[in-house]
């Protein structure tokens, strides 16, 4: 089973370095276009989302680091943790010129909603989620459990605040027509 462990360790360091590399590309593409409407938050609030995710990170690095008790858990964790990078790279594909790091939208910005945007309106945010999942499982701690439960409340307040400003950027542009 140590074999299978590897392996897997090995195919989830890989999809999620591309993700890592995907995401950077093409908001650094979306960056070339002028921005449209930027929403007003806490840009501490929006980078929040990283703190859990990187200590899920290292609370399963250390776990692996440990030794694994539970190799098959190990093992699903780790299949869940590719899973949830390839979601996140299908979404950042679909999304191309439309995506932006921060809660901004850029000339060109087209609402998408076919692919995976059809099943669901926040599909990298659901594979945030199902990576973050697969770190708890391999770490297995309460400490794990108590960031995944962080995550979930800032991706939740993220997914409003997103909704707040799609919401406020199409009535100004319906006053602006008519």
């Amino acid at each position: 089973m140590d074999g299978v462990v590897t392996g897997l360790l090995i195919l989830a360091l890989a999809v999620w370095s591309i993700r890592q590399v995907a995401h950077r590309v093409v908001d650094h593409r979306s960056r070339r276009r002028p921005v449209l409407y930027k929403a007003k938050i806490n840009r501490v609030r929006a980078w929040m989302l990283y703190v859990p995710q990187a200590a899920l990170c290292a609370c399963a690095a250390l776990a692996l680091h440990a030794g694994v008790d539970h190799p098959a858990r190990a093992a699903a964790g780790l299949l869940l943790v590719t899973l949830g990078s390839a979601l996140v790279i299908g979404a950042l594909v679909q999304l191309r010129h439309s995506y932006a790091e921060e809660l901004e939208i850029r000339a060109g910005y087209s609402h998408v909603t076919g692919g995976l945007f059809r099943v669901t309106a926040h599909p990298m945010r659901w594979g945030v989620l199902i990576e973050a999942a697969g770190l708890a499982m391999i770490a297995s701690s309460l400490v794990a459990v108590g960031l995944l439960m962080a995550l979930v409340a800032l991706i939740v307040a993220r997914n409003r605040d997103e909704e707040v400003m799609l919401a406020t950027y199409r009535r100004s542009r319906a006053a602006e027509s008519a």
